[in-house]
């Protein structure tokens, strides 16, 4: 029995397991790519609660929308998260924040590259990296960012780099993962996640 089989078990849904994999994203293990990084909240321009002073939001199903891989191919969103436990970052590939989408993206390769290391892991995991600033971030460009296409895939374990054909198709998405990004007006970081 495959890991994903046993936690829908367990009576947890795909759904569950990707807000799981958000949040898990959004925390960010103490590593980044192989070097330590610095986890105390002085790292950090927000303050971090302290363990069990929040609640975590009801995990809700995930949602869809067109989106459009690296290689140009146009994809439904919820085709790419079928069948799959997943962990899904939204970046912008010019962000220099390194608390930010560099840091979202270093998380991904530790996740990466510890579930290619596991067999049963990478079987059941699959891991996406959708840009918000799909203006900026043709599938070229996406092609380049992250692992880039050509190591994207080891085994049964993929790394999909995708954006929009425009904000119209993305603005959905967005909503549905309630995920607002603010714009600014200064050309070296024109956007932000305001998460």
């Amino acid at each position: 029995m495959t890991r994903l089989a046993q936690v829908k078990n367990r009576g947890f849904s795909a759904a569950g397991m990707l807000g799981l994999g958000i949040l898990l994203l959004s925390a960010g293990p103490a590593m980044t790519h192989g070097e330590p990084r610095d986890p105390s909240p002085s790292a950090y321009d927000y303050e971090v609660p302290a363990p069990g002073s929040y609640r975590l939001p009801r995990i809700k199903a995930a949602g869809g929308g067109s989106v459009v891989s690296a290689k140009g191919e146009d994809l439904k969103l919820g085709d790419c998260l079928a069948g799959k436990i997943t962990l899904l970052s939204f970046i912008y590939t010019r962000c220099s924040d390194p608390n930010g989408c560099p840091l979202a993206t270093s998380t991904l390769f530790e996740v990466f590259d510890r579930a290619t290391a596991d067999g049963m892991l990478s079987e059941d995991l699959r891991l996406i990296s959708l840009s918000f600033d799909p203006e900026n971030d043709t599938p070229e460009v996406m092609a380049h960012y992250g692992p880039g296409v050509e190591i994207a895939e080891v085994g049964d374990l993929r790394w999909l780099l995708l954006t929009t054909r425009g904000n119209e198709s993305l603005a959905p998405i967005l909503d549905a993962y309630d995920q607002p990004v603010g714009r600014r007006h200064h050309a070296a970081h024109p956007l932000r996640s305001i998460r």
